[in-house]
């Protein structure tokens, strides 16, 4: 239950930070959002303070569609548990 509302506060955070007028779900290509970067820097801020966790550079650049930041999220969730600011 946990990883649904996980999953839907995440989509709800990006969906405050994209301008596209079409739904998304797992497979959407994150470029197909517009989403200019600084949005995106702030999504992941956003991101960040909702979950306590910390998005390293190198997670950020693999993320390619919406379902990579879900994906992220669930293993850092998992890994270092909510509340828990750890270097990856």
């Amino acid at each position: 239950m946990a990883e649904v509302e996980n999953l839907e506060r995440m989509l709800n955070l990006l969906r405050a930070h994209t301008r596209a007028n079409e739904s998304f779900n797992s497979e959407t290509p994150l470029d197909r959002l517009e989403i200019d970067s600084v949005e995106m820097a702030s999504f992941v801020i956003d991101l960040e303070e909702a979950f306590s966790i910390l998005v390293t550079v190198e997670a950020f650049n693999k993320w390619i569609k919406v379902g990579d930041i879900a994906e992220y999220l669930e293993y850092y969730l998992e890994e270092y548990g909510n509340g828990k600011l750890s270097e990856m």
